[in-house]
């Protein structure tokens, strides 16, 4: 509960801290999956939230290259030239 909290915190109030998030959400589902591998849980069907760790994993990947592809797409436009932007006088 706290950690939702902190994290619509962070959505809310502290935007540039967005791409930190997915790195600890990517973190906490892989430990998350590292402790049901060491410690396994018997149960007699999948539990739903299995499934949900695998495509959360993959999500928060996703989330993590596209917001890399905007920070660098940020840093491009900020070293063109200022007269690509201006119209040519004559």
């Amino acid at each position: 509960m706290i950690y939702a909290l902190l994290q619509w915190v962070v959505i809310l109030r502290y935007r540039s801290l967005i791409p930190l998030m997915w790195l600890v959400q990517l973190f906490e589902t892989l430990g998350r999956m590292l402790v049901g591998r060491i410690k396994p849980v018997t149960f007699a069907h999948t539990p739903p939230g299995a499934y949900q760790n695998y495509i959360y994993l993959v999500l928060a990947v996703l989330m993590l290259v596209y917001l890399y592809g905007v920070l660098i797409g940020r840093q491009n436009t900020k070293n063109k030239p200022e007269k690509l932007f201006r119209k040519d006088h004559k």
